[in-house]
């Protein structure tokens, strides 16, 4: 079993490739590239896959919303075509920062 600290730096490393596929890139720019769009998508729900391997001890001191993020994966992979690309913009912009920042310390 891989530890809390290694599945964290693979969260990182997600979330550093979402920053770089969505880097200098607006709403209307998302919206139209479909293959950001999926890039974006299965990095977020490798995250969520991950979330599910983090102890729960070690998620009672990173205050995140584990359970959500761990639903987004369940979601992307099940019920893809009921994604909302806005949602997915939000999270990117919003809550991916948050998470990186509460992760990395």
């Amino acid at each position: 079993m891989k530890s809390d600290k290694v599945i964290r730096d693979r969260i990182i490393d997600c979330i550093n490739k979402i920053e770089r596929f969505t880097d200098g890139v607006t709403q209307k720019e998302f919206f139209k590239n479909e293959m950001m769009q999926s890039s974006v998508i299965m990095q977020l729900a490798l995250i969520g896959e991950l979330s599910k391997k983090i102890s729960v001890d070690f998620k009672k001191h990173i205050d995140l919303p584990w359970r959500n993020i761990a639903g987004f994966r369940d979601m992307a992979i099940h019920d893809y075509d009921d994604l909302a690309l806005k949602d997915i913009w939000a999270s990117v912009k919003k809550d991916i920062p948050v998470m990186k920042k509460a992760l990395s310390r």
